[in-house]
């Protein structure tokens, strides 16, 4: 009898040491696992955090490396403005290389574009138009049947669209660091950003008469020198050849506020006017103000509108250009003496 109660304590010690035992691998699995998740997790959170910041993302294999070291700082500056679908590789170190699954070309200009929309994004075409309403108004000299004044905006694709074709048919040959870009009547002043940001220009300026339209043209500027114009030297850095430096070249943009009829043009390379709202009598007076530019120099106008002036040729028509003001003409002229 005693021998069986002692069988059963023994049973009893046996079943709660095996039930303590099996309860300690319970923790311990438990512990492993909730680790497990924990891990999987903050990585899904740093996967989701990378995704957040490069925007629109494709994690792939391979590519074209536009880097394969560069600072955080700078690698983070170019992210926070990429949208094109980028590859990157991520270890204990953290950001090894970037990669850009796209062409260069693509990378930039997609990053560019982002730049631009960034900067100019709080200076809508209906703030423009607003702004240069008010200022028409107080200008008295202006208000009998003049149109001259009339706000418009080129987006920044058709623009550079034109650009481009300009500079890939070698119709200027303009190294980064060289060239200098106006806009006569630059209103907001947007083009000329976007130019400075297509092209490395050594000068960028606008020249506009209307006060109000100037004074937010200076407010992108601040814009630009406090943060845009650090984003683009990440995004040059990041796809510049090794040892070319020369895209870096920072470039120079003034604002004017100014009849565009009393300026000096000797030494511009690029002039863009929008003419949609000039009429003759104003077309002669810009072939009077761009008689003194060298030869090669290139003027693009609007609507259609060539300048009156044997020393300048049509070299280039873009038909279909998407304005705010609807579809529209761009003729791109060269000085031949």
């Amino acid at each position: 009898m005693e021998w069986k109660l002692l069988q059963k304590q023994n049973s009893r010690v046996k079943k709660r040491a095996l039930s303590a035992e099996v309860l300690k691998l319970s923790i311990k699995a438990k512990a492993k696992l909730k680790l497990r998740l924990k891990r999987r997790k903050l990585k899904q959170h740093e996967e989701q955090k990378l995704c957040t910041m490069l925007g629109n993302v494709r994690i792939t294999n391979g590519g074209t490396t536009i880097a394969s070291s560069a600072s955080f700082s700078t690698v983070f500056t170019y992210l926070s403005c990429a949208t094109v679908p980028i590859t990157v590789p991520i270890s204990r170190d953290g950001l090894q290389s970037l990669e850009c699954v796209t062409s260069e070309t693509c990378a930039d200009s997609d990053a560019h574009r982002l730049i631009y929309e960034k900067l100019t994004s709080d200076i809508t075409a209906d703030l423009g138009s607003s702004a240069a309403s008010t200022d028409r108004e107080c200008l008295k000299r202006f208000m009998k049947g003049d149109s001259s004044l009339v706000y418009g905006e080129l987006g920044y694709d058709a623009f550079t669209h034109v650009l481009r074709k300009i500079f890939d048919d070698k119709l200027v040959l303009l190294k980064p660091g060289q060239g200098t870009f106006l806009d006569l009547g630059s209103g907001t002043g947007k083009l000329v950003f976007a130019a400075a940001i297509f092209h490395a220009f050594r000068i960028c300026k606008g020249v506009e008469l209307l006060g109000n339209l100037h004074r937010l043209a200076l407010s992108l500027l601040h814009k630009w020198n406090r943060d845009a114009k650090y984003r683009l030297k990440a995004c040059r850095e990041l796809s510049m050849s090794s040892g070319d430096v020369s895209s870096l070249h920072e470039t120079d943009i003034c604002f004017i506020q100014s009849d565009f009829r009393s300026q000096d043009y000797a030494n511009a390379d690029i002039i863009y006017v929008a003419t949609t709202c000039f009429n003759n009598s104003m077309m002669h007076d810009i072939a009077s103000i761009v008689e003194n530019t060298r030869v090669g120099t290139v003027l693009i106008t609007t609507a259609g509108k060539i300048i009156p002036s044997k020393r300048w040729r049509v070299a280039m028509v873009f038909k279909d250009i998407v304005t705010d003001w609807g579809l529209s003409k761009l003729i791109v002229h060269e000085k031949v003496a």
